[in-house]
């Protein structure tokens, strides 16, 4: 709008299309390049640098313009009025939508279930183009939509996928009959409060995935559970921080249809900055 009003229409496209071009490197290189402080300090840079060559590139724009200055017929409201609406309606409804949903998603995390890894007000970057569950392995990363309420976006690690038998016992996992390796942060002996609705919902999606005959009594709950098989299309998600995770051991299997993408980087942090949140940038899967 500044390039318009001081009468450099070829200005004011130039720095319409310009943020566009710097989208695509930024994108370009958090899908393509290996999580660093590097990579952060790219994203930073060139969205900086954005900000700094608008304001240098309006202040001299308007040292060309004549003295005193001599309105154009650009110089009206409904030209101001126009460009704005055109540039907010292609940014917010044509580029940013399709950007989100095919290349990259800001993801916010809201809760401490991924503790230690990801902590609460961490923003991190998903690759949109990952979204077949065959592309997951166990112990990556994955967020996808709920299956409890779909339009709510979720970020768990995989604890297991189509075929493999899972159980829990003394708050151990334990895979196709292998005790897992358990994170550093896990505090066994620690507790998660329980109500009967939600040991109720356990049992009654946990029965028809039982890999055995059911016991008469079987009551499970957060860390004593299974062994259950994960069906074909589906995969199983538990949070790093377990005690305070609603994940599949609550709500059950998620269907491969409902992954959105695989974080790539953690890329700020208002809580905590510098250096805890470079030192997690990659978020190396366990």
């Amino acid at each position: 709008l500044g390039h318009l009003y001081a009468g450099d229409p070829k200005g004011a496209a130039a720095w319409f299309f310009l943020p566009v071009v710097a989208l695509i490197l930024v994108d370009g290189a958090l899908l393509s390049l290996p999580p660093s402080v590097l990579l952060v300090v790219w994203f930073w840079g060139i969205a900086l640098g954005m900000y700094i060559l608008q304001g240098v590139s309006g202040w001299r724009a308007a040292r060309r313009a004549s003295v005193p200055f001599a309105p154009t017929p650009l110089n009206r409201w409904y030209w101001y009025l126009g460009f704005a609406a055109v540039s907010g309606i292609l940014y917010s409804f044509v580029v940013s939508p399709y950007v989100r949903t095919h290349f990259v998603q800001s993801f916010r995390i809201p809760s401490e279930s991924m503790s230690p890894t990801l902590i609460v007000g961490d923003f991190v970057i998903l690759d949109r183009r990952v979204t077949a569950a065959a592309d997951f392995h166990v112990g990556d990363l994955v967020a996808f939509r709920s299956v409890e309420e779909p339009e709510l976006q979720v970020l768990k690690r995989v604890a297991g996928v189509a075929g493999d038998t899972l159980q829990m016992s003394g708050g151990a996992l334990i895979r196709n009959w292998v005790r897992q390796r358990e994170d550093p942060f896990y505090d066994p002996a620690a507790s998660t409060p329980m109500d009967a609705a939600r040991l109720s919902m356990m049992r009654a999606w946990q029965i028809p995935a039982f890999a055995r005959p059911v016991p008469p009594n079987y009551t499970p709950d957060p860390s004593n559970w299974g062994p259950i098989v994960v069906p074909a299309g589906h995969f199983f998600t538990i949070g790093d921080n377990r005690h305070h995770s609603w994940d599949s051991r609550y709500f059950g299997f998620v269907p491969d249809s409902n992954v959105i993408g695989r974080p790539r980087v953690i890329y700020w942090n208002k809580l905590f900055l510098m250096p805890g949140m470079l030192a997690r940038v990659g978020m190396a899967p366990k």
